[in-house]
């Protein structure tokens, strides 16, 4: 398995969100698996969240700090207990930019 870059993972994710968050078929820059997920966590009133993009395969992603989510997201409140928000978005590898 090879460490892929933060740009490698952001194109995915790029083109993930060109397919309106469809992942399906999608393969994992590090491991190649079609296991990718994406999640966005914060305030569903204010429509602000951060995202976490990865790979339940190899547990590796990147995560984005906050921002303004695509129409139709869905937003877990970022209120949740910490038990329900591992249960939604593991605690994945983060690759950070170089």
């Amino acid at each position: 398995m090879r460490e892929a870059s933060w740009d490698e993972w952001l194109d995915v994710l790029d083109d993930v969100l060109e397919s309106d968050g469809n992942t399906s078929g999608t393969a994992c820059p590090r491991c190649g698996a079609a296991r990718l997920r994406i999640a966005y966590v914060g305030d569903v009133d204010e429509w602000i969240a951060s995202t976490s993009f990865w790979c339940e395969s190899c547990l590796t992603g990147i995560s984005l700090s906050t921002g303004r989510p695509p129409a139709g997201a869905e937003i877990i409140p970022g209120d949740r207990p910490h038990a329900e928000l591992l249960a939604l978005v593991p605690d994945f590898h983060i690759i950070w930019p170089a």
